[in-house]
């Protein structure tokens, strides 16, 4: 706990901007003030608000918090330096997905990896270490739901710590709410027909009574063909939309 004339400030490095620009909403109701900084958002008048300590939270990507002359400068300021009290790594696992990709070595990642860690990756993210350790001894977070022993060793070895300087905290990945099922095709993928042996007529469940379900269609056209063969399903006219439905939305 630090003292509130202090003004303390909590800096977060997230890999989208969009995580920060949710996270800053939700700090907002809290009564939290939170800044997220996009490549385009920073500014003198801002970088000087910070300084003050007008924000608590501070989020950025990589980019910025590496490649910003701006940021840069407030990053090593002494007004800066005497706030900030943590640095937190969000989702930490891209530390070494996206080393790899700059290394050259990303082709030898398994299929395990997820799709998105190459379609929005950062190089960016394998060279953080020299930057997070220049502060006086600062502490770090680092957060993933998504890292490998192999991974783990690789961070530390990128952001220069020994398993004796970190402490680990792992939590339970169990989600019994959750369910996957598994449906055979008997259909053509472009006929969506499958769907009807997923969702019971309207007479035996309710509209309100169904699991929130969210169905990915590659098309306009494929929506709505989804949405005529779960009208048939419930019992409805195949054509039935409306934007207002209980049921379906688009």
């Amino acid at each position: 706990l630090y003292a509130p004339e202090k003004k303390p400030v909590v800096l977060v490095l997230n890999p989208l901007d969009s995580l920060g620009e949710d996270q800053v909403r939700e700090k907002t109701k809290a009564g939290i003030k939170a800044i997220s900084l996009g490549k385009m958002k920073l500014t003198k008048a801002i970088v000087e608000d910070i300084k003050r300590g007008d924000y608590a939270f501070v989020y950025l990507s990589p980019e910025v918090f590496l490649n910003n002359p701006l940021f840069t400068e407030l990053y090593f300021s002494n007004e800066f330096q005497s706030r900030l009290v943590l640095l937190v790594l969000d989702e930490a696992h891209m530390v070494y997905v996206w080393g790899l990709v700059e290394s050259g070595k990303a082709k030898f990642l398994s299929v395990r990896d997820r799709l998105q860690d190459y379609g929005i990756f950062r190089p960016s993210y394998g060279k953080l270490g020299d930057r997070l350790m220049a502060t006086n001894g600062v502490p770090i977070l680092l957060l993933s739901a998504t890292c490998r022993p192999v991974a783990i060793d690789s961070i530390l070895g990128s952001l220069m710590l020994k398993p004796v300087d970190i402490t680990f905290f792992r939590g339970e990945l169990v989600r019994t709410e959750i369910r996957i099922l598994r449906f055979y095709m008997e259909y053509p993928l472009k006929s969506c027909e499958d769907l009807l042996r997923m969702f019971s007529k309207k007479t035996e469940i309710k509209d309100k009574d169904l699991l929130p379900t969210l169905i990915y269609s590659g098309t306009r056209k494929a929506t709505l063909a989804v949405i005529n063969v779960l009208n048939k399903a419930r019992g409805k006219k195949r054509d039935a939309y409306s934007s207002k439905s209980s049921f379906i939305r688009r």
